[in-house]
């Protein structure tokens, strides 16, 4: 609108009715805000509420898992415990000829891996010993009060590496019964590291926070007892921000019957902490004595409501503006074709139009940007998950290793102290001694192989086996003890003989010279192993893997892309490719797809070969068009009344006008406001989502703006998309806007080249749309432009002629042979250039007939308007006077038209009177003008000539009556 428009309809919220106009409206905007608050909240914070809720109640199934492996290896080490006590004492009571008992201790130490082993009377006091890593006092306490053959556990402070802080150590001690000698017992003191690192960890409440954390920005605090609360992650804050924050933290714990209720154990309430407002959410677990408390900042789940519900109410407010400037534009259009109350009456189905308009701008801005937040809400909740099952899976595999490398430990150092009584006493290679050894150490079967990799002897009935040569028939990794390796552990692998799966020691027996003199090959059962590794497996830590309904994870191998592990364990070794497409796991992957024929958000990782997936269904509630429906139900609602008020404000505004404006009939499209408006709302928008993107200050747009997503039709590329589309027609608008302002004031040939500018912006701009679409909607556009193939093909299906009338539209305008203004005849179509484009020229008969001319098909043109037109024209003059004098007069009037009419560039003649009769005659005019105005001129010469000469004629007639 022009300046006096809007000078005019600022006057309008002046007058009762406009006034009325106002409040309703800004009483609409206050309900908007409300409305778009409550479902954003609905709709995104409650959904992270109830992930925060998901991972809090987490917490005892990691406490679980910790407790049973405890047990498990708790049961393994007293187990070892057992067995190397046995060879221990078999070990001692075989050493008994060496010269002290201090080194015969020693010895026994040494070869069953021992940290120390000490000799005890019949009352448990010390005799000798070799010196164990239990503090002596607590040693001797403990020695005293353990039953003979019953593993037990000691857990001691000790001094850390650097000697300084104090660290927590354990060990195992196994008191076993001597036979023979002075004393009455043997105390075997055992390293537990592997058995400690589960101790420690089921009470490292950092690291189980850590794993629960994972992919989550939320702070957590454990309150054990009435102890102090531990917290992770508490980076970022100074030693004295720490202490004041474990002071705030614990003030919450002691809160907690001040904490509301979420139905569900936990509860949650609104705090500050250290000055920044927090929802703090808790959970009490009585079977461990703990309180865990999550504490999220607040602005972080009511900022999506806060950019939300200013984002819609301010497009709402704008189209409500638009939608007043629309019934203003309405009223100055019609009025005056119109009568006043006629106009009225049919205002509502005038004005039908712009409110539908309205509304379905509104409409849909409001559900694509609900929508937007909702499923970014899911591509948080699915990194979030994919990010703590990558943590998941990563930690169960070093847990893995750690299994395997303790039980090969442990079988290894069995294996090895056997060997190294075998290498000593060679006595005991007998059948019968390798069948006691074997009960020992708890294994399947034990085999003695000289240093040729052939057996010699075995504890059951199985002969003929070899590591080396045609008949090798044992696993070759034992032929690294041969080559004077100390020992080596193989599998679990298939026994040929038992079909059982076992896992294999083999350690090295050397001759008196030093020389490898063979290996003891101990085979023992690997079901334990197995069951323990298997709780580590993939497939188990899926499974285990805390999932809400429908939530799905899988791991993928990127080699033949077949299932490793599934959270439904029926799709395992199938084919990944039946359910997804392969661009989803074969790289990185964040986006939407379709799954089973369900549309799924995917977040997926590589990682070592494999592809890791977490899949969040598609939300099919349509909750977001609750919010939708309200705000349709007020617009239906505020539409008519506003437009009423809005008529009654212009009329009252009207009739209080001293000076009453002249009313204007546009005859632009009144909907154009609609277009124009919202184009720039978005454009704005898009320049501020941006930066807030990637800052992560505003995430949904963070996928929008990042192209974390997949190409294709869904909703980030939809949001893309549209952007593109708003920017691209806001730079287009400002571009033809520049242009038009010196069109008017221009000569023609810069008005030529000013409209193929505006031309050749039309077309960069639809050329720019379609192809930057196509690339958002996943259309491989380089490709496109760069096959030659299909450029044939559009050369072929007409692209020659457009690009031929571009190349013709660019020549005319830098040759200038023909300007906007010019009077041309082409072919036998003669008329004058209202319109130049990049393609097309228009050409106006004086009929106001309009062709319309490809630039490649004009040829022949004749401008008129480039030279004078030479003109002839005769005028029948009454005559009253003398020929002379009639003669005269008509000079007379000529020196007086070239002066009037200065566009005949003073080439005016009277070429002679012909047609003489008593009562007229006529005169032959020549002259010359410009062909655009020659029927103009023509008129108005012949009437100025006309005129003059008629009142000269009377004026010399006058005195003749006069005498008479």
């Amino acid at each position: 609108m022009n300046n006096q428009e809007n000078k005019g309809w600022s006057k309008y919220l002046q007058v009762k009715s406009g006034k009325k106009l106002a409040g309703l409206t800004a009483l609409i905007s206050l309900l908007v805000i409300c409305i778009v608050f409550v479902a954003v909240f609905y709709l995104v914070s409650y959904q992270k509420l109830k992930l925060l809720d998901q991972y809090i109640h987490e917490v005892p199934n990691i406490v679980t898992a910790r407790e049973n492996e405890m047990e498990t290896r708790s049961r393994v080490f007293e187990d070892d415990m057992s067995v190397r006590g046995e060879l221990g004492l078999r070990i001692y009571q075989e050493e008994s000829g060496l010269s002290s008992e201090e080194e015969r201790l020693e010895k026994v130490r040494g070869m069953i891996a021992a940290e120390s082993v000490s000799l005890a009377d019949d009352s448990g006091a010390i005799l000798y010993t070799t010196g164990p890593v239990i503090p002596m006092e607590r040693f001797e306490a403990k020695a005293a009060s353990i039953e003979l053959g019953a593993p037990v556990f000691e857990v001691f402070s000790a001094l850390s590496a650097d000697g300084k802080q104090e660290d927590t150590d354990g060990k195992g001690l196994l008191k076993l019964p001597v036979e023979t000698g002075a004393g009455s017992s043997l105390i075997f003191e055992f390293s537990c590291e592997p058995l400690l690192e589960v101790y420690r960890d089921l009470g490292d409440w950092s690291g189980i926070l850590e794993r629960m954390l994972s992919g989550l920005d939320a702070y957590a605090f454990i309150q054990i007892g009435d102890n102090d609360p531990v917290g992770y992650p508490l980076d970022g804050f100074t030693e004295t921000g720490r202490e004041l924050l474990a002071k705030r933290i614990a003030d919450i714990f002691q809160q907690r019957g001040q904490l509301f209720s979420m139905g569900s154990g936990s509860s949650y309430k609104l705090v500050s902490v250290l000055g920044k407002a927090v929802l703090a959410v808790q959970l009490p677990y009585p079977k461990l004595d703990a309180k865990l408390l999550l504490a999220v900042p607040l602005w972080q789940f009511i900022s999506p409501c806060v950019y939300c519900s200013a984002a819609i109410s301010l497009f709402v407010i704008l189209n409500l503006i638009l939608y007043l400037l629309y019934m203003n534009r309405l009223d100055r259009r019609n009025r005056g074709k119109k009568e006043k109350e006629a106009f009225r009456r049919e205002a509502g189905r005038t004005a039908r139009p712009g409110r539908l308009a309205m509304l379905a701008a509104v409409a849909c801005f409001s559900v694509m940007l609900l929508m937007l937040e909702s499923r970014a809400t899911l591509a948080y909740i699915g990194t979030s998950k994919r990010m703590a099952l990558q943590d998941e899976v990563s930690w169960h595999e070093s847990q893995k290793e750690k299994t395997f490398d303790l039980y090969s430990d442990i079988y290894r150092t069995r294996t090895q102290a056997l060997a190294a009584l075998l290498t000593e006493h060679k006595e005991y290679r007998t059948r019968d001694d390798l069948q006691a050894f074997c009960k020992m150490l708890r294994a399947d079967y034990l085999m003695l192989f000289d240093n040729k990799g052939h057996e010699t002897i075995s504890s059951n009935s199985y002969t003929g086996f070899s590591v080396s040569g045609s008949d090798a028939n044992v696993s070759g990794e034992y032929r690294a003890v041969l080559l004077g390796y100390p020992s080596v552990v193989v599998g679990p692998e298939k026994d040929p003989y038992t079909e059982k799966q076992q896992i294999g020691a083999a350690a090295l027996l050397t001759q008196d010279n030093g020389q490898a003199g063979g290996f003891l090959l101990a085979v023992f059962d690997a079901d334990r192993l197995n069951e323990a590794l298997k709780k580590e497996s993939l497939q188990n830590t899926v499974n285990t893997f805390a999932l809400a309904k429908g939530h799905k994870a899988a791991v993928i191998s990127k080699e033949d892309g077949l299932y490793l592990a599934h959270t439904d364990a029926k799709k395992i070794g199938l084919k990944a490719e039946n359910d997804m497409a392969a661009d989803v796991y074969e790289s990185d992957y964040a986006g939407y797809t379709e799954y089973e024929g369900h549309e799924m958000y995917v977040s997926g990782v590589s990682l070592d070969g494999k592809a890791l997936l977490f899949m969040v269904p598609e939300r099919t509630e349509d909750k977001e068009f609750l919010g939708f429906l309200l705000l349709a139900v007020i617009g239906f609602l505020y539409c008519p009344k506003a437009g009423s008020l809005c008529l009654s404000a212009m009329d009252e505004a009207a009739e209080k006008s001293v000076h009453a404006e002249k009313e204007k009939t546009g005859q632009r499209n009144p909907l154009l406001v609609f277009a124009c408006g919202d184009v720039a709302f978005l454009t704005v928008l898009a320049g501020i989502a941006w930066p807030a993107a990637h800052t992560t200050e505003w995430t949904p747009f963070t996928f929008v703006f990042s192209g974390m997503w997949s190409r294709g039709i869904h909703l980030f590329s939809l949001w893309a998309a549209l952007f593109l589309l708003s920017v691209v027609l806001s730079a287009a608008i400002l571009l033809r806007m520049a242009l038009a302002v010196p069109l008017k004031r221009a000569d023609s040939r810069t008005r030529t080249v000013l409209k193929l500018a505006d031309s050749f912006v039309i077309y960069a701009t639809g050329i720019i749309l379609v192809l930057g679409i196509l690339y958002l909607f996943g259309v491989n556009t380089a490709a496109l432009l760069a096959s030659a193939g299909i450029v044939s093909i559009a050369v072929g299906m007409g692209a020659k002629d457009m690009v031929s009338d571009i190349l013709a539209g660019l020549f005319l305008a830098m040759e200038g042979s023909v300007h906007m203004g010019d009077t041309v005849t082409i072919g036998s179509w003669k008329g004058r250039v209202t319109d130049m484009g990049i393609r097309t020229t228009k050409i106006t008969d004086d009929s106001q007939n309009v062709k319309i001319l490809n630039n490649s098909r004009i040829s022949d043109v004749v401008n008129m308007s480039r030279k004078k037109t030479f003109c002839v024209s005769e005028l029948v003059l009454k005559r009253s006077v003398s020929m002379a004098e009639t003669e005269k007069m008509v000079e007379e009037a000529l020196k007086a038209a070239a002066v009037e009419m200065p566009e005949l560039y003073d080439s005016l003649q009277l070429e002679g009177i012909h047609h003489i009769s008593r009562e007229d005659c006529t005169a032959r005019l020549s002259y010359s003008c410009d062909e655009t105005v020659r029927e103009a001129v023509t008129k108005q010469l012949l009437a100025f000539i006309q005129q003059r000469v008629q009142q000269e004629m009377e004026k010399a007639s006058r005195p003749a009556a006069e005498e008479q």
